[in-house]
């Protein structure tokens, strides 16, 4: 039976909310449409038919993510990856995903995240861990007060994102893969639900903030990376110890938290920050600035990109006074520098883990030395974060 593909329109908003209530709500119901009512528009997300009935879907969100102190990348962000229970096994999603990157190459959405189910199946179409986040439990009655805790203020007012847009993008431009300000989810971060209010803090000399959640002592939001600021907000923290045990908090992987606080009650917990892939190599390292210290060279890259082709060959990349030219050339994979699949190649791209340590690994290999080091300068490690679920 013929399938077809297509973005969907406001007319299939029913069927797609049947299908994400099934797949992620436990079968929750879903009430009928009120025929007088315009159905809201659908954006970014495809779906698969068959025999005009939706099977399975996918959404691309569109995100514009940090990429280090100087650029922004664009992202597509993969969610709302869903195949009805009895078209499950078909397919539908090997499809809707090589249409997602497609559609993201048409886009510039010039690299992919995603939060998966299973890593082993979206490895299978380039997606690859990056980057290590630190998901810690505080023990509150450990921490001690400290004089900078007299600058943390509380936030409110309607406003409350555009306080604190400038203490964010600081914090956001340490890392890659941290949203810009403009596609960060606000709203989510900053909303009470659940009959429990989110607190805002801001450290007033800086800008820097924590959101905190009394549900399960949990901090939402950390954007403190300064001494100072870790010790204004770990002192807010000790008094918000009189009425809860511990603090939740994910932190970056370079978060200094061991030398404010150790002790045996300290739990952390080091996972993948999230999955992701380079969509389009040529255009997305030719939108990275690259270092003053990177010299003059060429390194020829061979990449194995089965569902993405545009990447896949043999790719001259060429540095001359600071500009870099890049082009795919002809040639057997022997003929390059270095050889890489693209899930290798996109953990490099990200920084984390770095080209070394994936050489180190067995995960690329390396023909040529020159090559390999002018790639490696290229592609430096750096710490790979996101303050964002999608």
């Amino acid at each position: 039976m013929s399938t077809e593909i297509r973005l969907l329109t406001s007319e299939d908003h029913y069927s797609h909310r049947l299908l994400m209530n099934h797949a992620f709500s436990q079968g929750s119901v879903v009430e009928t449409p009120d025929p007088n009512a315009p159905p809201p528009e659908m954006k970014d997300t495809w779906g698969v038919f068959e025999a005009g009935k939706l099977q399975a879907a996918l959404g691309i969100d569109p995100f514009q993510t940090h990429w280090g102190a100087d650029d922004v990348l664009a992202l597509g962000g993969i969610a709302g990856v869903a195949t009805f229970a009895e078209a499950r096994g078909r397919g539908f999603v090997d499809q809707l995903l090589k249409q997602s990157l497609v559609a993201m190459r048409d886009a510039g959405q010039v690299v992919s995240a995603l939060y998966p189910f299973s890593f082993a199946f979206y490895r299978k179409y380039g997606w690859e861990w990056v980057g290590q986040k630190r998901d810690c439990k505080i023990p509150l009655r450990e921490l001690k007060s400290a004089p900078e805790g007299r600058y943390v203020e509380t936030v409110t007012g309607e406003n409350r994102s555009e306080t604190l847009s400038a203490g964010y993008t600081k914090f956001a431009k340490r890392y890659r893969g941290v949203f810009t300000t403009e596609t960060h989810r606000w709203e989510s971060k900053l909303s009470h639900s659940g009959n429990k209010t989110t607190y805002i803090y801001r450290y007033q000399p800086t800008g820097a903030y924590l959101l905190w959640r009394y549900e399960g002592g949990r901090v939402r939001e950390f954007t403190g990376v300064s001494p100072a600021e870790y010790r204004g907000f770990l002192s807010l923290l000790h008094y918000l110890g009189t009425q809860a045990k511990e603090a939740k908090v994910t932190l970056p992987d370079d978060t200094p938290l061991a030398s404010h606080l150790m002790h045996w009650d300290l739990s952390v917990t080091v996972e993948p920050v999230y999955m992701a892939r380079v969509v389009d190599f040529g255009a997305a390292l030719q939108k990275v600035t690259i270092s003053p210290e990177v010299p003059n060279g060429t390194v020829t890259l061979a990449i194995h990109d089965e569902h993405a082709p545009w990447n896949h060959g043999i790719w001259k990349i060429t540095v001359e006074q600071g500009t870099v030219t890049v082009a795919t050339v002809i040639g057997s994979g022997a003929d390059a520098d270095v050889t890489a699949d693209i899930q290798a190649l996109s953990q490099a791209f990200w920084g984390q883990p770095s080209l070394a340590h994936l050489r180190y690994a067995g995960r690329i290999a390396v023909a040529e030395e020159n090559g390999y080091r002018l790639l490696s300068a290229l592609l430096p490690p750096a710490v790979v974060y996101t303050l964002d679920d999608f």
